[in-house]
Order: structure tokens, then sequence, then C-alpha cells
């Protein structure tokens, strides 16, 4: 990886980033789909989160674990379209557990992801997508400062049921 992912602190939380030994305590958010509907899909095991988590363990994403009192509550993360040296592009995303939305820790964790993105690579914009049937992630998107780009119809299925996506970007401040 060409960027150094720092643990990163807010007012309530700390992020750090993703280690191998994190997949359990991740899993433990995962598997309840209330939780990670944006991720399409609920972890069936700790191999699914292990199977997400490879692009950040090895060096292509950057994630953090999203911690509370020093308990994994979340996850957030921001992938490049190419290596770090080269992306103009990276993709946020996130997800905490459903015991604490509510509560601004998306907004506040993915602020200081986005926060990171400007201060330590050189991508000129960050996008999103989300389901439109949930409405505190489009919030989130919101609050950061996002411009909503288009809507997709039927843009994906999950257990069962298709579901239109909402997609957003955020140009690098001046």
């Amino acid at each position: 990886m060409d960027v150094i992912v720092d643990p990163l602190r807010t007012t309530r939380l700390v992020l750090t980033p993703v280690r191998p030994d994190d997949v359990d305590a991740i899993f433990q958010v995962a598997r309840t789909p209330e939780s990670i509907e944006d991720y399409q899909r609920a972890a069936s095991t700790p191999a699914d989160v292990a199977e997400w988590l490879l692009p950040t363990i090895d060096g292509r994403d950057a994630a953090w674990t999203i911690r509370a009192d020093d308990v994994v509550i979340g996850l957030v993360s921001l992938e490049p379209d190419d290596s770090w040296a080269a992306a103009a592009t990276a993709e946020l995303g996130y997800f905490v557990d459903v015991g604490h939305s509510g509560r601004g820790v998306a907004t506040e964790a993915a602020t200081a992801a986005v926060d990171w993105a400007w201060s330590a690579t050189s991508i000129e914009r960050i996008t999103a997508g989300v389901t439109v049937r949930n409405p505190a992630s489009l919030r989130v998107l919101e609050k950061l400062g996002f411009d909503h780009v288009r809507t997709v119809p039927d843009d994906w299925e999950w257990d069962g049921q298709r579901f239109d996506s909402a997609y957003y970007e955020l140009a690098r401040p001046d």
C-alpha cells in the first residue's frame, strides 16, 4: 500500500486499521442483516468477513473498525478505483451495529474516513451507493455534503427482493 492507514480518533470513537484478528468482532456486527443492509448480505460465517476484508488486509483498501469503549461496533472503508498512488476516486462504505444506530456513529466515522482521504491521499472524488430504503444511510451522506448523482431502479437483489440504489459523490474541497 502506498498510503499509511493510521488509527483515527473522533469525539466518541476510535477507528483502528482492520487487522486479521478483527474478523470475529466484525462478524458479530455483520451477521445481523439490519446492521449491514447496504453490504448486500449478512455474514453467515467469520469466513465471509475474512473474504470481505482481504483487500484491506493486503493493503488495496483502507478500512477501520469503529470502536466505542473498546468494543467493535462497525466498519468504515475506502476502496480506491486503482492503486492509491494512481486512484482518482475511492468508494466509501460503512456499517454500524443496529444497537448503535441513530446516534450519529456512522456520520462521525465516515467523516473521519473522508477527512483522512483528503489529507493522506491524492484522490479527487469519493463515491458511495446505498439502497433507497435505507434513509439513515442516505442522511449520513447528505450530512457529509455528498451530492446525489443518480438513482438506479432494481439495481441489486438481496434476500430474494430487488432494490433501488442511490449513488452519491463528493469532490475534493478546494
